[in-house]
């Protein structure tokens, strides 16, 4: 059920971003600094944690689940993350995920972070969080 939210998520940005920019669920996927160089910037990264499970109702059924979503923007210039973060926004504000079997809230951005300089990499990248909202009930009665 996690899992199906972040693929939700992460299939809106890669339906909303352009082809150069590319959307990676959880870590860079495929990279080894060894073989393999960074993806070219602009790139997105959506993590998640794993969400509360709760009832809404007087049951003893936890249905609900409410989880957070981080995505990530990176660029080699702060213009380019901004650009990257402005893309995701677009793409994620009030939108509601499809899951199969459930019914999910529009999405709300809970929180963001200044642009930062990863200087542990080379070349150095610029990035920034934010934080997005995502509440989710099943769509049949437990």
């Amino acid at each position: 059920m996690i899992r199906a939210h972040l693929d939700a998520v992460t299939a809106l940005l890669t339906a909303s971003l352009p082809a150069s920019c590319t959307v990676h669920a959880g870590e860079v996927s495929g990279v080894d600094e060894a073989a393999q160089p960074a993806p070219a910037t602009p790139y997105v990264v959506v993590r998640t944690d794993p969400g509360r499970m709760t009832s809404d109702r007087l049951a003893q059924w936890s249905s609900r689940l409410d989880m957070r979503l981080y995505v990530t923007a990176v660029g080699a210039t702060q213009r380019e993350t901004l650009w990257a973060a402005e893309r995701c926004r677009s793409a994620l504000l009030d939108a509601r995920p499809v899951v199969a079997g459930c019914i999910c809230s529009p999405l709300r951005m809970g929180d963001a972070s200044p642009v930062t300089v990863d200087r542990d990499v080379t070349p150095h990248l610029h990035v920034a969080v934010d934080v997005w909202d995502l509440t989710s009930l099943p769509t049949q009665g437990v």
